[in-house]
This record gives structure tokens, C-alpha cells and sequence, in this order.
């Protein structure tokens, strides 16, 4: 019953804010392969594609690799490289590289877990020329998951805040974008896993649109 009622809360919700805003909705779909080639050491690679507005739009397509080490159970770091082919509508379509260096930090109290991650995020535009370029972001985000007992599914949601770091207006430098999102991930068994959440971002630029967004991503642990 207890899964039920977070199902109807987060459908609500979606359909509330499909009626509060028609022409910003967006899908996304992943999928993951993650291998741990040594002993606390774990390569992975996603695809990822978008639909934007109103679903009508395919707007991304992302082919990322991630290496991450776990020095211990709290405590996890890592970097990736992401190549973003980007729609734009003046522009067309185009492709940036992103890299990343990240460390995040865990605390169980209970059933409850709270995560705080640290990411340096660089984007590149090759066809572009400006003193913006790479674009670069500091992005921290707090994350709460719960183990509900003797079940599959593990309902999550996080805040997640961006801080400019070189805008060539220095005022620019400052928190310009927040990101929230509200969902659930549904352990298969120990080696495939589903997830199924609701994301909001309140800030649009060249590199990402604002808005409402359906999201789906798969895990395979090989």
C-alpha cells in the first residue's frame, strides 16, 4: 500500500504540473553499463537520449564514461567525459565535450541515506569562440534516498544548486540554475536495476533547457 501511494503522489504531481505548463515538458531515456575492472575501481558508460519541448523535440543525445574509485564505504570520487550532440534552434545541431570531477559523501540515519555531492563541470563548444568557453560549474547536490523494508523500491529525491565559476560578467558568477528531482528506483535483482523520476530545472542557456522532464534509466552491473 505504502508503494502505492508514493506511485499516486508522484503521478499527481506530474499531471498538476502538466496542466500548470503545456509547452515545457521533455522525456529522457538512459541506460548503464558499469563494470568494476579492480578492487574499488568502477568503469562505466551511458547512453542517453531527450525529447524536449512538449516531447516534440529530440533534443540531446549523451555517450558519457565515468571512472569512479571508493577509498571507503562513505566516500566515493571520480571523473567522466561526456559527448553532448546538442539541438539548438539557431544553430542546429552540434556536439560539446563536458568533463567532470566529482566526489561524493554518504550518511545512513536509519532507513533514511543523505548524500552530498561535489562536481567540477567543464563544457566545451568547439564551434564556438568566446572568453566563455569552457563554460565551467561548481554543481552541489543533496540527495535523500529511503530503504523501505523487504521491498525492491527505493524512493529518492534531491535539490541540486549550479554556481557559475567564469562568466565574463563577474555580477554572473553566483547560483543561476537549481534542479530538483522526485522519484523511485526499482532494484531488479543485484545486478539490474530501474529508475523512474520527475525532474525540474528553473534555468535555460545554450547547454540545457529549463522546464519539466519524465525521466527513465536503466543499470546493469556486469
Amino acid at each position: 500500500m505504502k508503494i502505492k501511494r508514493i506511485f499516486t503522489v508522484i503521478i499527481a504531481f506530474c499531471c498538476l504540473q502538466v496542466l500548470q505548463a503545456q509547452d515545457d515538458w521533455g522525456g529522457q531515456v538512459s541506460v548503464e553499463i558499469s563494470k568494476k575492472i579492480i578492487r574499488k575501481v568502477t568503469l562505466s558508460f551511458e547512453e542517453e537520449f531527450r525529447l524536449h519541448k512538449n516531447f516534440g523535440r529530440a533534443d540531446r543525445f549523451s555517450h558519457s564514461l565515468d571512472l569512479s574509485y571508493k577509498p571507503y564505504k562513505f566516500l566515493k570520487g571520480g571523473i567522466s567525459y561526456n559527448l553532448l550532440n546538442y539541438y539548438d534552434l539557431q544553430d542546429g545541431w552540434d556536439y560539446r565535450h563536458r568533463y567532470n570531477v566529482y566526489v561524493t559523501g554518504d550518511k545512513s540515519f536509519g532507513r533514511f541515506n543523505v548524500s552530498l555531492r561535489e562536481r567540477l563541470q567543464g563544457t566545451h563548444r568547439p564551434q564556438q569562440i568566446s572568453d566563455h568557453n569552457p563554460k565551467w560549474y561548481l554543481r552541489s547536490r543533496l540527495e535523500v534516498e529511503y530503504d523501505i523494508k523487504d521491498c525492491h523500491f527505493e524512493p529518492f529525491a534531491s535539490a541540486e544548486m549550479y554556481y557559475s565559476l567564469n562568466d565574463p560578467d563577474p555580477t554572473n558568477n553566483s547560483i543561476n540554475r537549481w534542479r530538483f528531482i522526485a522519484g523511485t528506483k526499482y532494484n531488479i535483482n543485484k545486478k539490474n536495476a530501474l529508475q523512474l523520476y520527475y525532474r525540474y530545472t528553473n534555468y535555460a542557456d545554450e547547454d540545457d533547457d529549463s522546464g519539466h522532464m519524465i525521466c527513465i534509466g536503466y543499470s546493469f552491473d556486469l
